[in-house]
């Protein structure tokens, strides 16, 4: 994979066997998500989940060593959670395939955008809180997890107050415990409460039938999204981009209609001719990419693209250079942290 490329695509992806004993030995950490749960659940405890890249993000490695590596972690985080990595390695030994399909499939269910992210869940695995790495060491981490832990008290009092109402009342009342959560997990993981929200004001009293029919379109855009990403993600680690293209041509036929979809796809398209050093499709892909949906944020990345692309094509780039070609399995820099008890 060329660098101009990987960058490119890196890009894209960010603003884009479990036969292995649960938990052995002294490791207190699972990879396994059911059994995270199941043990949850008999401990009645919540679970912690470390989304992290653990061979090549600078901060998860930083949150490892300050934090969970320390025995103040190690002894008072388990009294409240299943500790459960979910790890995106470069190294493909690190993780079996079943773990790497359960990992990639969650990622998407959370919509993770960056790592680390920590969710906290409770037992029946819906998130209530997120948080990223922090400075201070694992007594100030270990103190806003106490913290966050509150966050799940607040929502099951307003969702037990909502529970005694009735009709619009009812209504406001739920829409006000999801307020007390992550955006980013509502729809996902609190389905059934938003769908009551819009029966109970079928008639847009409170405004609270619109606001959440939009959201459920944006989310379904964006479940689309995340389906796309995962296929240039699964195709690029193998640097397989003509079987990505193909893929993404299958995408775009069964998602005719979508300009903010289909905008996306062909940008992605796009890059995988500029990895056969075919500029000439690439920055014509680029140019429909935009007319598709001239006035979206994705237009500013995708004309920068185009430009790189230009210059290269000007420069009559052929053959990746040496350089290049060692750099294949070079991690990509993560994002930035989050700041303390934030997200990404």
């Amino acid at each position: 994979m060329t660098r101009a490329f990987r960058t490119a695509l890196v890009a894209v992806l960010s603003s884009l066997s479990l036969s292995v004993a649960a938990f052995a030995g002294d490791d207190l950490w699972t990879q396994d998500y059911k059994a995270a749960l199941e043990k949850a659940k008999a401990e009645n405890h919540d679970v912690l989940v470390d989304f992290t890249g653990s061979d090549w993000c600078i901060w998860c490695q930083r949150l490892d060593q300050e934090v969970f590596a320390t025995d103040t972690f190690k002894a008072e985080a388990p009294k409240h959670f299943v500790l459960l990595k979910l790890d995106f390695p470069n190294d493909p030994s690190l993780v079996t395939e079943e773990v790497r399909a359960q990992n990639t499939k969650l990622m998407a269910e959370f919509g993770v955008q960056g790592f680390p992210t920590i969710y906290l869940l409770d037992s029946a695995g819906r998130p209530y809180a997120k948080t990223g790495y922090e400075p201070g060491g694992p007594e100030t981490y270990l103190e806003n997890l106490a913290t966050l832990r509150d966050a799940k008290t607040k929502r099951d009092e307003a969702f037990t107050a909502a529970a005694a109402l009735q009709g619009v009342d009812k209504a406001k009342a739920l829409d006000n415990a999801l307020g007390l959560l992550d955006s980013e997990t509502v729809l996902p993981f609190y389905r059934a409460e938003v769908d009551s929200i819009v029966a109970l004001d079928a008639r847009d009293e409170a405004g609270l039938k619109t606001k959440y029919e939009a959201r459920l379109a944006d989310f379904a855009e964006a479940v689309e999204g995340r389906k796309l990403e995962s296929i240039a993600q699964e195709f690029g680690m193998k640097n397989d981009f003509a079987g990505m293209r193909g893929a993404i041509e299958t995408f775009i036929a069964e998602h005719q209609g979508k300009p903010g979809l289909l905008q996306k796809a062909e940008m992605i398209r796009a890059l995988t001719y500029a990895q056969d050093k075919n500029f000439e499709e690439a920055i014509r892909l680029l140019d429909e990419a935009i007319k598709l949906k001239p006035e979206s944020e994705l237009v500013a990345q995708i004309e920068g693209i185009k430009k790189q692309l230009e210059m290269a094509k000007m420069m009559g780039a052929g053959t990746p250079d040496e350089e290049d070609d060692e750099e294949v399995d070079e991690p990509a820099e993560e994002p930035a942290p989050a700041p303390a008890g934030g997200g990404r």
